[in-house]
């Protein structure tokens, strides 16, 4: 993949630094559009870091690379197409740069421009008690075309906080001050690596080396993947062109999360495996903090949720009501107008109240009846 507003032909070369999806599967088979999507995401993710820490000034080029020999890794070769600006220097040296560098890989700046080589430290040097010094051109100065230590050295930085980002879960993010608004972008690609992972039944963990060690397994990939809200543009856009289906359905909990605030739930229905949702019944959570909920290893759940209208599996799932947990009731059902304000005014299709009114629920109501009452859609 190339970046389309670079010239072809440059070559990368040694300069390049590796980004590996190494995907813990039976077969060594990916489909392709996981393949694409993993790859486009990757540049999504390093799009918005350009954006938010350098200002865009650092031009590259992502190349997919063949692994030599055994397992399916897709390999991203991150290499910089063009001459390294000053802003590029400037971060890494201002204590804001160095704290998001730290913080995303373990290490400061100064650490990866060593990992390139003598001659990147000519440019960036280590003089002053393990500070860098930038090398000031002048700002009417030719940029000069980067040595290979010089590219390379941009290259590990933006490969190392790519990697963190990928692989650190949302919390310690948050602390570092990678807000949800700010790095939209990024977030939003990281949920669809992780989600791709999750609907590819195949992925049983995910690596980032060449090695066998997955560091995260497949039941872990739902805590990657975050709500992120919508900024004022995208909320107009989200009125215009997406209508909230409303059902009432039986689900089948395969993946809880007792912490309010942390990863999104999955379930399966009659039709879909492993749909993720978030969880806002504030009865429901009730019940949670005074241990009035009984889980199972595969709990059963009445629900009221909204998703947004389109084809295939359901996508932005929210859980607005849990009628039952367990065949326990928990909640009553939303009314339209109460749906309307919790949907933000949104056009709103009600697909199921009329076959499960809820005075017909009894608790013992048998799953066997449910599952086939509440046949999807």
């Amino acid at each position: 993949m190339t970046r389309p507003d670079l010239e072809e032909g440059q070559p990368l070369g040694e300069e390049m630094a590796l980004i590996p999806f190494h995907f813990d599967m039976p077969d060594h088979s990916l489909p392709l559009n996981q393949f694409i999507d993993t790859a486009k995401s990757t540049q999504a993710i390093i799009d918005n870091f350009n954006k938010e820490f350098f200002e865009n000034k650092v031009k590259y080029k992502i190349h997919v690379l063949t692994p030599k020999e055994g397992g399916l890794i897709e390999i991203l070769g991150i290499g910089v197409a063009g001459y390294v600006a000053k802003k590029f220097w400037e971060f890494l040296e201002s204590d804001i740069g160095k704290a998001y560098i730290k913080g995303l890989t373990g290490e400061e700046p100064v650490h990866w421009a060593e990992k390139a080589g003598k001659k990147t430290n000519e440019f960036l040097s280590d003089e002053s008690g393990g500070s860098l010094e930038i090398v000031k051109q002048g700002d009417k100065a030719k940029p000069q075309t980067p040595t290979k230590e010089e590219k390379k050295a941009v290259s590990i930085i933006v490969v190392q906080i790519t990697l963190g980002f990928l692989q650190k879960e949302p919390e310690e993010l948050r602390k570092l001050g990678l807000s949800k608004e700010k790095f939209r972008a990024a977030y939003h690609a990281r949920n669809k690596i992780y989600q791709e992972c999750i609907d590819n039944r195949e992925v049983k963990g995910l690596g980032f080396d060449t090695t066998h060690n997955f560091c995260i397994k497949r039941n872990e990939f739902p805590k990657y993947i975050v709500d992120v809200p919508y900024d004022e543009e995208e909320k107009e856009e989200n009125k215009e062109d997406h209508k909230w289906v409303v059902d009432t359905l039986h689900i089948t909990v395969n993946s809880p999360n007792w912490k309010r605030d942390g990863r999104k739930w999955l379930a399966d229905t009659n039709k879909h495996k492993d749909i993720a949702f978030s969880l806002e019944d504030e009865d429901f959570w009730g019940h949670v903090e005074i241990k009035d909920i009984q889980p199972n290893i595969k709990d059963n759940m009445k629900v009221q949720w909204a998703y947004q209208e389109g084809s295939g599996k359901p996508t932005g799932v929210r859980v607005l009501r849990v009628l039952s947990y367990n065949g326990t009731k928990i909640s009553g059902r939303l009314t339209d107008e109460q749906i309307k304000q919790e949907l933000l005014e949104y056009s709103v299709e009600e697909r199921a109240q009329t076959e499960f009114p809820f005075d017909e629920y009894t608790e013992n109501d048998s799953d066997e009846t449910s599952q086939q009452d509440s046949e999807e859609r």
